[in-house]
């Protein structure tokens, strides 16, 4: 019985695919291996599309880093139906992405309170602006950190579904830890112009 979402065959009792997750219909899973309805034709990596890095870098700066979990979020479904045994939850980036707005939103109201404080010369008002501003920064830390986490559980997902296709590539972990995503798009881009042009030749 072969999984429509990854093309894996299974055990002919099985209702779930022990590859990604999916669930086994009966009457379309024993027909054999299907492709992706989301993959490009010989795409190692179906469902994912090249995105320039220098444009993902211009979104980060102006949504001030918000993008980071979008990224994830908009690449989930795809990035899940990777052969590998790690799967992306949703929940971590909507606690990224609400985590992300509200320190700039306390940063916002910590800069206008440090002008008002000033302007009276209140030092009770710029104390607590610094207290916003501190813990603004402690809210993004946290998310910082639970994304610099999924980059790494993306890492995996990659090395393990190229090396299921005999294709396995090295995925920096330095890179992965100081470049996070913008690094993790630059070897999909590498992946996909590789596969592409492989399937044109």
């Amino acid at each position: 019985m072969y999984c429509t979402r990854c093309g894996q065959r299974n055990e002919a009792a099985s209702r779930f695919c022990a590859t990604c997750g999916n669930q086994l219909d009966v009457q379309t899973a024993t027909r054999g291996p299907a492709a992706p309805t989301s993959a490009t034709p010989g795409s190692t990596l179906p469902g994912l599309r090249r995105t320039s890095v220098l444009l993902l870098i211009f979104l980060s700066f102006i949504t001030v880093a918000i993008y980071y979990p979008v990224w994830f979020l908009r690449r989930r479904s795809a990035l899940n139906g990777l052969r590998s045994r790690d799967k992306l939850n949703t929940g971590v980036f909507v606690v990224a992405i609400v985590l992300f707005s509200v320190g700039l939103l306390l940063m916002l109201m910590a800069g206008a309170l440090e002008g008002f404080g000033e302007g009276l010369g209140r030092r009770d008002i710029l104390a607590v602006s610094k207290g916003l501003e501190g813990f603004a920064q402690f809210l993004n830390l946290v998310a910082g950190i639970a994304l610099l986490i999924q980059s790494f559980k993306v890492r995996r997902m990659l090395t393990e579904h190229l090396a299921s296709l005999g294709q396995a590539r090295p995925i920096s972990g330095v890179a992965t830890f100081f470049f996070q995503i913008l690094y993790l798009q630059h070897k999909i881009n590498q992946v996909l112009a590789r596969s592409t042009g492989a399937g044109s030749r």
